[in-house]
């Protein structure tokens, strides 16, 4: 049986994999937490692209003592929920107005990139899987802004699950977007949500 964590590109599953295998991992220059558990399944993109071969070749490749830790994938749960070797999901979605501007600022370093990175994550919303929920026993969804930016909520959705919060701690050192949020809201805010005239 396999615990799996699906979060879309730039979605920090490589830090909550960390975390919840409690990985010591280096940090990458981008500020990413690359670790072997959070590459395991990364077999599709996250534009809902699922080969159900490819996803086969992964998941008999997986070691025994793999099997033991929460394992990454691009793969939306849509695609992988009701299969029998999946016994749990941990589900990293963009439904908040936070997350999807939270994910466009991890796509970029300039302000043009992130503009356009807000275009791309807000023109067609209901296109992205990534913003639906998804309810199901086999399924633990998680805003992607609160598991970043709120160790409470971290704690309530991860608890149960024996994640390690150090490991956020060391991420955070490697990335300043708590500091970049407040402008990246209001932009996101002033572009795509308020009404024109």
């Amino acid at each position: 049986m396999l615990r799996v964590v699906c979060f879309p590109d730039f979605g920090c599953g490589g830090v909550l994999c960390a975390s919840l295998n409690n990985e010591k991992v280096k940090m990458t220059a981008q500020g990413h937490m690359p670790s072997k558990s959070h590459e395991l399944l990364k077999i599709s993109s996250s534009t809902m692209n699922f080969n159900l071969d490819r996803w086969n070749k992964a998941v008999s490749d997986v070691s025994d003592n793999d099997r033991l830790k929460w394992l990454g994938t691009h793969s939306h749960p849509l695609d992988i929920y009701t299969r029998d070797e999946v016994e749990h999901i941990i589900y990293v979605n963009i439904a908040s107005m936070e997350s999807r501007s939270f994910l466009a600022l991890r796509h970029c370093k300039t302000e043009k990139q992130y503009k356009m990175a807000c275009i791309e994550m807000t023109m067609y919303p209901c296109s992205s899987p990534w913003t639906e929920l998804l309810k199901s026993d086999k399924v633990t969804c998680i805003d992607l802004y609160h598991l970043v930016n709120t160790p409470d909520y971290r704690k309530l959705v991860l608890g149960r699950f024996h994640y390690e919060e150090s490991i956020w701690e060391t991420w955070y050192k490697s990335n300043d977007f708590k500091e970049d949020m407040p402008v990246a809201l209001a932009a996101f805010v002033n572009v795509f949500i308020r009404p024109t005239d």
